[in-house]
Order: structure tokens, then sequence, then C-alpha cells
């Protein structure tokens, strides 16, 4: 039982300011992706079905019509639905419905319609239409009204009829949602990326806001002069362009390549004025996201649809189209060309592979025009990208985004607090607070996560002073803090899969160490692989390129507190400490025993041996196909050790058998030779 209000009750309570709207759709679409990141169709999404509690954390319940995407659907997850009756209804059109008529999509309304994430999309459009001008977009007397209204191939809906002050961008987006084929509608990971650029917008980074510091969500356009340190990476991008129609940014995860490319790159594009920037990130459905992103360009200059709803479906036939529109959306905004930025390549890898195929087309189709792309991609997924066919031509002209120093991490400090009038007491405050945070891929990350603690506590000078960060545990504190606040937000499965991985990276010192990213699981482990991701991107994990040249990644905790202070994941370890430390003796034997070229010394032995062998019938998922065998070659060999003792011993006593037998015959021909001379 969870206390609170839904939704609905809670909006006829209270009027909320477009700030809290904004707060409560990004809370919901984050739910909605989280759900559909598991497979799992919601297929009742409505403001019933969301509650918010007393410590304001929103949730998203009710999931007793979902469907689980079956795996042989492929990539896009559409399967049949099944028509299901509602006993509290009697009228004949309910034996179609599946859900609450008001926030059903039309292919929800159709026998032997398909279900897919855009079922999804469509209820999510309603609710946020709702939840942002106060009224349903399909307002209806009757049942079939509504269905009527619903199922018409262009939807009879304008947000100018609500009287509601909606920006462009966010009606556009609404209505995008609310399109009749799913397929044209956008992600949820679209979706959210809009609405995360908006919180951003809406805080007014001054003295009275939320200042200067934004987390973990990635600086926006508006927050340009905030952003320092970068300033000759960015020219050596715009120097790139002028000669190339592709140049990549990589760097680690957390590094800061969306910032970069929202705040540094792009003002800078804007003011040269020679392309007009289109910019997006890449998600599970790049083609269906970037029609959406052309729309909402084309629109602020000209009043006609340029992509209609029927552009995603004529793009599949004609790859042309793309690039076509791309010239026309150039002259529209009286450009040379357009620069595409496609932020977060790597998740092209989890996206349908038509989608693919098209994409790679329209990058290949704007070699030697006037537009321009950039793409950022994560440097441990590289290769992975350069496995897709056609990609490794995008890659030609690449830039390394490495970690801010120390040294620079302090400017951005200083920089973004004296751009809002704020200061640091004592003199020497920002230089030990960088040195805390230390020189790693989330630096710039930690920066921001501490300096919004510290800004909370500000003085009315806006001071942020020693004092308020000793009070917090210091940087260390602030740090353990967020983690908390992050396994907080997962289930219990997820957190108890976390708190495995997590310990992997401590040592029986309380010490963090790296690990081959291969040995932490099985890479085919699906549940496995997206918790890590999602500890990569809650900066809890750190991943490098193997120092030693070879492919493959390391991955180690993102701070050394995290293995030193963090009592949670230190009581865990405690707790699984037999297992801890058969863990480790596996991985320390087998690192030496490949080292040494398979030396037989090295295998495991006697009672640790039996300890793993042990644990190993228990089935843990922490050993992945490599320690298991390493654990059966070392049970061959010790079942070698024990039998081939009596195995040689055999054919020495025959041997000593055989050399008796031939001294007696040497020493009786002797003897007889000796009596045949002298008879």
């Amino acid at each position: 039982y969870l206390e609170g209000l839904n939704l609905r009750a809670y909006l006829f309570q209270r009027v909320l300011s477009f700030q809290e709207k904004l707060s409560f759709s990004v809370a919901i679409c984050e739910a909605l992706l989280e759900a559909h990141r598991h497979q799992v169709l919601h297929c009742d999404l409505k403001p019933e079905n969301i509650i918010i509690p007393q410590d304001k954390r929103l949730r998203v319940l009710d999931f007793g019509l979902s469907r689980r995407l079956r795996s042989t659907t492929g990539r896009e997850g559409k399967e049949s639905l099944e028509a299901i009756e509602l006993q509290e209804l009697s009228t004949p059109l309910v034996t179609q419905i599946r859900g609450t008529p008001g926030y059903m999509a039309p292919e929800q309304w159709k026998e032997g319609g398909v279900l897919s994430t855009g079922t999804d999309v469509w209820a999510l459009g309603v609710l946020l239409w709702e939840l942002l001008t106060g009224e349903h977009p399909f307002k209806s007397e009757t049942l079939l009204e509504l269905r009527t209204r619903v199922c018409q191939e262009q939807p009879d809906v304008s947000l100018s009829s609500t009287g509601a002050d909606v920006p462009p961008v966010l009606e556009e987006l609404l209505l995008s949602c609310l399109q009749y084929d799913a397929a044209v509608r956008p992600s949820v990971e679209h979706i959210l990326g809009v609405l995360r650029s908006f919180v951003s917008e809406e805080k007014d980074a001054d003295a009275s806001g939320a200042g200067p510091f934004v987390g973990l969500v990635p600086m926006s356009l508006e927050q340009s002069f905030l952003f320092t340190g970068r300033e000759s990476l960015r020219e050596d991008v715009l120097t790139e362009l002028a000669e190339s129609t592709f140049v990549s940014i990589v760097g680690a995860a957390g590094v800061g390549k969306s910032s970069f490319l929202q705040a540094c790159l792009l003002p800078a594009v804007l003011e040269e004025g020679r392309w007009e920037p289109l910019s997006m990130r890449c998600g599970e459905h790049p083609l269906r996201d970037l029609v959406s992103t052309m729309r909402a360009s084309f629109a602020e200059v000209e009043s006609d649809d340029a992509v209609n709803s029927s552009f995603l479906s004529d793009i599949q036939s004609d790859p042309g189209l793309l690039r076509a529109a791309f010239d026309r959306l150039a002259t529209c905004h009286e450009k040379e060309g357009v620069l595409f930025v496609l932020d977060a390549f790597e998740d092209i890898v989890s996206s349908p592979l038509e989608e693919q195929r098209l994409l790679i087309a329209l990058f290949s189709s704007l070699q030697g025009s006037a537009h321009r792309c950039v793409l950022s991609v994560r440097e441990d997924r590289l290769s992975e990208c350069t496995q897709i066919e056609g990609v490794k031509a995008f890659f030609v002209r690449s830039l390394y985004l490495s970690a801010p120093t120390a040294h620079v991490l302090e400017m951005c400090l200083r920089h973004m607090l004296t751009q809002v009038g704020g200061v640091m007491s004592p003199l020497d405050f920002s230089s030990r607070l960088c040195r805390d945070i230390g020189e790693n891929g989330h630096a710039f990350s930690f920066l921001q996560i501490v300096g919004q603690r510290l800004w909370e506590n500000r003085t009315r000078e806006l001071t942020l002073t020693y004092k308020s960060l000793e009070d917090v545990r210091g940087v260390a504190g602030l740090i353990v803090t967020h983690a908390n606040e992050v396994l907080h937000r997962f289930s219990p499965t997820d957190k108890q899969l976390a708190l495995r991985l997590l310990s992997r990276f401590v040592t029986g010192h309380a010490q963090r160490r790296w690990i081959a990213k291969e040995n932490l699981f099985e890479q085919s482990d699906a549940e496995h692989l997206r918790v890590f991701e999602r500890l990569v991107e809650e900066r809890l994990v750190e991943l490098r390129v193997r120092a030693d040249g070879l492919t493959g990644l390391d991955a180690s905790l993102s701070h050394p507190v995290l293995a030193s202070e963090w009592s949670l994941l230190s009581s865990w370890t405690r707790e699984h400490s037999v297992e801890h430390s058969l863990l480790q003796e596996i991985e320390w034997s087998m690192a030496l025993w490949e080292q040494r070229g398979h030396l037989p010394g090295d295998l495991l032995r006697g009672k640790r041996l039996r300890d793993c062998l042990t644990w190993m019938g228990e089935q843990p998922p922490e050993l992945t196909t490599q320690m298991i065998e390493y654990i059966l070659l070392s049970e061959q060999d010790a079942a070698f050790r024990d039998v081939a003792p009596s195995q040689r011993r055999r054919p020495v006593r025959w041997s000593r058998w055989f050399a008796g037998l031939g001294w007696l015959f040497f020493l009786f021909s002797l003897l007889w030779t000796l009596v045949a001379r002298s008879c």
C-alpha cells in the first residue's frame, strides 16, 4: 500500500506552476521508459494510475493490463492485441476495449490491432495534454464519438482552443504523440529529452533560482553562458567542419559530451550563421525521432506540413527524401546547409535494423553536400558502432574529449559562480574542492552534484562556505549520498543485482579495483547489462579502454570513496564475504594463470578448489563462462594428479624386472662361457 493522492486528485486540489507540470511530466516519462527497457507495455497509463505520495516522488502504478513484449517480435516490439470484455460496461463496443477509453490509442480500438511502445506514447500524449492544458484532447459525449475522433487518420485536436500557453515546440511534441500511425509517434526517450531541455530552460540560473549547477542533466543551449573550458576543442570542431562532412566527438561516459554539444558547439554555430542546427539524441527509434525534430524545425518557419504523417513511411521506400528535406529545411531558414548534431550515437546499436539502414543512407547522401553532421559516441562503445556496415566512414575525422584536469575543473567552478554573482569562502575552497573530487572520467558530473548541494546551502550573500561542505561530510559524503539516492530509485531486484556488481570493485581492504568488463558477467545477459549500463549513466561506475592496448574495457567504481566510505556497499560486502573472497581468489588465480602462459601450477588446488566447486554448484550469477571453464580445468588437473602416480609406478617396476633379468642372463652367459673353456 502506498499512501498518497493520484494525479487527478492532486490536480483537483492544487494549481501547479508550469515548472511543476514539467517536472511531473519528466518523472512520468522516466517511469514509462524504465518499463519499456524491461520490455513491458503499461497499456493503461492515466492520471488515476499515477500516485504522488508524501515524499513527492511520483510513482506509476497498476500494471494490471500490462503486456510483456515477446522477444520473437523483433526490436520494434509489436504483438497482436487480444480483445477482452469489461464486465462493468455493457455496450457491444466494449468487447473490443483493452484499457481506459479516454487514453486508448487507435490500435487499441481495433480488433486485431497491434501493440507497441507507440501505444503507451499515445496515452502519454493525452496525459501530458491534460497536465499542461487542464483539458482532454478528445472531449466526447459518448464512447462511440470518442472512438470516431481517436481513430481519424488526421486527429482533430488543437491546443489553441484550450487557451493554454504552451511553447510551440511542446505543442508540436504533443501533436506528434497523437499521430494515428504508431510508427510515426516519437519514442519515450525523445519525449523525455525534449521535456528535460525545457526543465533546464525554466530553471532561472540566478541568485533566486536553481543556480549554475545542473546535476546530471546536460547543459542546454540557454545555459551556454555557464559553460567554459572546452574552447580549443570547439575551434577544432569548427575547423574540421569547414573541410569534412562528418566530425565525431569521442569520449568516456560522463565526460560531458552532451553539454559540450549543446552549450559550447551549438552557440558558436548559431553565431556563425552558416548552418541551421538540428540537434537530437539517438534513441531506440532514431529515424522516428529525427522526423519529429525536423517537423518542429519546419514549424518555426512555415505553416504547411512539410514533414507530414506519411513522411516516415515514404522515406522507407525512398531514402533520398531525407536529403531533399534537409535541403528544404536549409532554404527555409536561409542557411547554407543543415548541421545535424546526433548525440549518443552508440544507441543506434539497439535500434531496428531498418532504421539503422535508412539513417546510414541519409548520412551517406550528405557526403559532398553543404550539410554537416556531428556525432558523439562513448569511447567504450565505439568499436561496437563501427561494426555496423557503412559506419566507419563517419569516424574518419574524430576528436577526443578528455576528462578535465583539476585546474580546468576549478576554472569551470569559478566561472559558473561568477556568472550568477556567487563566491567561495575561504579563497582556497575551490582548489580544495576540486582536489577532493579528483581527476576521473566523471569529475565534471561530480562537480555538478556537489555544487548543487552547496548552492542549496549558500548564504544570503551567495557565498558557498567550507563549513557547509563539512556539515554534509565533505565531498565524500555528497558522493555517497548521491549513490544512495540512485539505488533508492532501483527496483528491489535491480538493487540486489547492482550491489552484486558494485561489490566486485571493492578489495578486502576497502579499496577500489579495476576489473575487465567481460569478467563481470556474461555479456549476453540482458539483465546484468541493463543494470550495469544504468550504473554507468548514474555515474557510479567508470569505464576506460584497457591500458595495455588490447581490445577490451576495464570497469571500476567512479570514485574511491564509494569503496571506503559507502556503508551500504560495505555492509553488503561483509554479508557476502565468503562469496566475495572466493570470487576474488578465482579472478586473481585465473589472471596469473593467463599471464604465465597457462602453467598447471597456477590452477586451483586443495581446499580452494573444493570451495569453488561447492559454490559453483549453487550456480551464482557472478561466475562467467571463462571462470567456470577455469574451475573445471583445475578439477581435471587435480583428478589427473591423484591418478597419475600409480600409473607412473607400474612401468618403473617392469623396467626393474627387465633390468634384473638382463643382468641374470649376462651372468649366466658369462658362467657358461667360463665352464665351456674349462672343459
